[in-house]
């Protein structure tokens, strides 16, 4: 693996990392691993070692720190520091690349201002050593994973901060995290997220709080619009909306979802047509996951961003939500890198905080 190192020594200076330190108020001067040392071991000195040991770990620190020698005792019992640290230094690692995602965007978001904060919110699921089982619980089942946990994130686009980063047992779904979210959103607040959290009791939630919800649309979510009459009718599908007359490359449409007999949920359906050839490699790829030959349907859902909101015209245009999504996408996508390039999902039999610090570590770099 290559990986360009001058912008990381600029963003990893020994000056960032003490403040970390003094905020933290650890690695005392007495300790004989410094808190660079750590840093540099666990964010790419164990990069190429996916199953790193303790005596792997001790052994890079010494080839970096150079005139130390180190037990397994000596690292363990530094380990629980050694978290805290890298999760300082992460949250911090992630605020900066969000921050140069954001200026792709700046065009359509810059003037959102009407919002207390936009708070975007992602998670990612990965499978750990079975014996972790007590610790870090797996949904078992078909799947047979007895031990995964995920990462919970929820950054802030105006402060453009970490506001929540968490680690949970992997059994539930993302669902299951929604009151946490709920009990952080303030008046005023756009949450941005992804089909792991749609449910009806969230968004509703969110709208008792005076707040705003910005979601992907769920495909079999059964959809009402109202008649010249005033009465509420449900369409088969959403053929009846992305191809009305007048419809050009953007549908932004009142509708509510829900089935007849339920409560129903009263948002704006926003929709923005992607470009022949991104659209053409999504069905592509979709044709070859499927099991199935896909419906004229299917494909024609393929060709669309389709999102649900809340927040008024006046607020939140159909550009400006489809570029505040295309943000939330960039966590989703560093998630993503981390279990494709860095072996985060690959870690071996270790104890929960060296795993943390492997997860960290991989996440910064």
């Amino acid at each position: 693996m290559t990986v360009n190192i001058v912008p990381v020594i600029k963003f990893l200076n020994n000056r960032r990392i003490k403040n970390i330190i003094g905020n933290l108020s650890i690695f005392v001067r007495e300790s004989k691993i410094q808190a660079m040392t750590v840093v540099k071991v666990f964010c790419f000195g164990l990069l190429d070692i996916p199953n790193a040991s303790l005596r792997q770990i001790a052994s890079k620190m010494e080839d970096v720190q150079g005139g130390i020698k180190l037990t397994r005792q000596a690292v363990i019992k530094k380990l629980s520091q050694c978290v805290e640290l890298l999760k300082e230094v992460f949250k911090l690692a992630i605020e900066y690349s969000m921050a140069v995602c954001e200026s792709l965007e700046s065009d359509y978001i810059s003037g959102i201002t009407d919002f207390s904060d936009i708070i975007l919110c992602d998670s990612t699921f990965i499978t750990l050593p079975d014996k972790l089982r007590s610790i870090w619980k797996g949904p078992g089942g078909k799947r047979g994973v007895k031990s995964s946990l995920k990462i919970q994130t929820m950054y802030s686009l105006f402060s453009r901060t970490i506001k929540k980063f968490e680690l949970f047992k992997g059994a539930g779904v993302d669902t299951e995290y929604k009151d946490n979210i709920v009990n952080y959103v303030n008046e005023g607040m756009l949450v941005v997220t992804d089909l792991g959290y749609f449910a009806r009791g969230f968004f509703r939630a969110i709208e008792t709080n005076n707040a705003y919800y910005l979601s992907r649309l769920r495909n079999k979510t059964i959809v009402h619009i109202e008649n010249s009459g005033g009465k509420l009718i449900q369409i088969p599908n959403l053929f009846r909306i992305l191809k009305g007359k007048n419809v050009g490359n953007t549908v932004d449409k009142e509708i509510w979802i829900g089935a007849r007999y339920t409560k129903q949920l009263k948002c704006r359906l926003i929709a923005i047509k992607i470009p022949t050839e991104v659209a053409n490699e999504r069905i592509r790829k979709a044709k070859k996951a499927s099991k199935k030959t896909l419906s004229s349907y299917e494909i024609e859902l393929l060709r669309w961003n389709i999102l649900i909101t809340n927040a008024p015209k006046e607020m939140l245009s159909v550009e400006a939500a489809c570029a505040l999504y295309r943000l939330r996408w960039q966590i989703e996508l560093l998630f993503k890198a981390c279990k494709s390039y860095l072996n985060i999902d690959k870690v071996g039999q270790c104890g929960a905080a060296q795993l943390e610090c492997i997860i960290y570590g991989r996440l910064i770099a």
